[in-house]
């Protein structure tokens, strides 16, 4: 009985579907169920006292639900679930992280979302299912203006608009030709600002309520004077795949002095994701603010990932989110932000990170995860570089200091094979002796490096483990990269292909991935939709 929580769907998955539809050239319709509560069937017993005008003693008599009617606060809950039955009962399956989101695969392939009694169609043949839940619920068509042309599907909110400006007396209003200050900054209002305000009449915080709301669902751009009537429109723009950027200001809060983020996300050039918000604490530089902006976005990415995105393998479209700075599709204006979120790092402000340990097979990662740790501590100048033999006696102390500090840092993070082939009692003399002796064992271009390197790869084989085997093709190839080896692609593609094509369970996903000849020019894009296949599986375990 206390139960009463019913899931809505988020607008980020409405948005992400829109676009889905309008990439893949998909109907888009929007029904109402009529009287949806009064459909839904209650697990517990309910009682109320007889209402006016029926003939009983009101005193002896009371009334028992049958089924759920508005103003009940189980109500929600009650017509979620008897949706929720039905259409798992026609062969739906809700998604995980939304069960506002349902897919069907039978053919033609079905999507549906859900926001109480408004229910969302995707599929090349909405008619065939309006028809099937028209025999269960009475339903009518309604919703935001959805206008289809030219491969493209827009959204206004332009009636909701008209009513706000209405119900404020704005209606007469126009648009200001002068915009305002760009960089004013506003401050809590005094309590006699309030006392003025409250004599307008207007409820401010409803008004700002309403605005946001309709800023956050179909008009990002509503700050910009004359844009009443613009929509949102979503069509298959020249860009492929999802990109994205974060942002954030640095403390320009003046009351709490904490910074705003920003992130906005398309797929094929349509804007399905955006957000602005304070952050719910104080950053201590620049570097800090715009971290948490990536991380609040790379939340958001992977959650969309899994919840729309992750049963449409047939339509070949899979994300798979990458932290590379050369190849992220997350953009970051500040480089040193997109550096900390590649590599590890123990130091306080980014202490949820850690640095790979050196194997002997890694070095790539490893050397950049280290050089932004030694950077973040002060102590990369003293690993690249040795002091001059008239410096002064208090700068060789510090500068000798740091370099233990270094070396310390150095030998924690190496393996036992690692510190056998580079530590000596002449190496540990100082730091850069030590980073040249690794950079030289792991990193050069001599033969004997290269063999090595090239052996690793021979040997790396498949133990049934998908997830394990990516990562050491994945760290093998940059280590061949990384000493300019020059092996041909399609060698080291039917190399990493033929070490999985024994697994029955495999072989037909291999099989689509060797037909499609924009996929087998290169390693990465087979290994990238490998790792989509470990994301799929995962994602259909019980």
């Amino acid at each position: 009985y206390g139960k009463t929580y019913a899931p809505t769907g988020r607008l980020n998955s409405l948005r992400a579907l829109i676009a889905f539809a309008a990439v893949h050239s998909l109907q888009f319709h929007q029904i109402d169920v009529k009287s949806a509560f009064l459909n839904s069937p209650l697990t517990e017993e309910v009682f109320l006292n007889i209402p006016q005008g029926l003939d009983a003693n009101k005193q002896t008599h009371c009334l028992k639900l049958n089924k759920a009617i508005y103003s009940l606060k189980q109500a929600p809950l009650a017509w979620y679930k008897c949706l929720n039955d039905w259409l798992i009962s026609v062969k739906f399956e809700p998604c995980i992280l939304d069960p506002c989101v349902f897919h069907r695969s039978l053919d033609p392939p079905i999507w549906l979302y859900l926001h109480v009694d408004d229910i969302g169609i995707f599929g090349k043949n909405v008619m065939l299912f309006k028809k099937e839940i028209a025999t269960r619920f009475e339903i009518k068509d309604l919703g935001v203006r959805i206008e289809h042309g030219n491969n493209a599907i827009t959204l206004d909110q332009h009636h909701f608009t008209k009513s706000l400006l209405n119900q404020y007396g704005m209606t007469d209003c126009k648009p200001a030709s002068t915009p305002l200050v760009s960089n004013d900054h506003l401050s809590p209002a005094t309590d006699k600002e309030k006392a003025k305000f409250e004599v307008l009449g207007v409820n401010f915080c409803n008004a700002v309520g309403s605005i946001d709301y309709l800023s956050s669902a179909t008009q990002p751009d509503l700050s910009f004077s004359g844009t009443q009537d613009v929509g949102t429109t979503y069509h298959k723009g020249e860009t492929s795949g999802i990109v994205s950027w974060s942002n954030a200001d640095w403390g320009n809060c003046r009351a709490t002095r904490r910074s705003v983020s920003g992130f906005l996300a398309t797929f094929h050039g349509c804007l399905i994701l955006w957000k602005t918000r304070k952050q719910s604490s104080v950053s201590t530089s620049t570097a800090e603010a715009k971290y948490k902006a990536l991380c609040d976005l790379t939340s958001e990415l992977l959650w969309l990932k899994q919840c729309i995105f992750v049963n449409v393998i047939h339509l070949q479209f899979l994300i798979f989110i990458r932290f590379t700075v050369s190849k992220s599709p997350i953009k970051n204006k500040d480089r040193w932000t997109a550096e900390i979120s590649t590599m590890t790092e123990k130091k306080s402000e980014t202490k949820e990170i850690n640095i790979p340990i050196l194997d002997g097979t890694n070095f790539s990662q490893w050397h950049i995860c280290m050089k932004i740790h030694l950077r973040l501590k002060d102590l990369l100048d003293v690993c690249k570089k040795t002091l001059t033999e008239d410096a002064i006696t208090t700068v060789r102390n510090k500068w000798n200091k740091a370099s233990y500090e270094a070396i310390s840092i150095i030998t924690s993070s190496i393996n036992e094979r690692v510190f056998l082939e580079v530590i000596n009692p002449k190496n540990t003399e100082h730091a850069n002796l030590l980073w040249s002796k690794i950079k030289e064992q792991y990193a050069s271009v001599r033969s004997v490096n290269r063999g090595r390197i090239w052996m690793d790869w021979q040997r790396c084989f498949y133990n049934g483990n998908l997830q394990s085997y990516i990562d050491t093709c994945r760290k093998l190839l940059l280590e061949l990269e990384s000493v300019s080896i020059k092996v041909p692609n399609a060698l080291l593609l039917y190399s990493l292909l033929g070490k999985v094509a024994g697994d029955l369970k495999l072989h037909q996903f291999i099989e689509s991935l060797t037909s499609n000849e924009e996929l087998i020019e290169k390693p990465d894009p087979i290994l990238t939709h490998l790792q989509d296949y470990v994301h799929l599986s995962l994602s259909e375990l019980p």
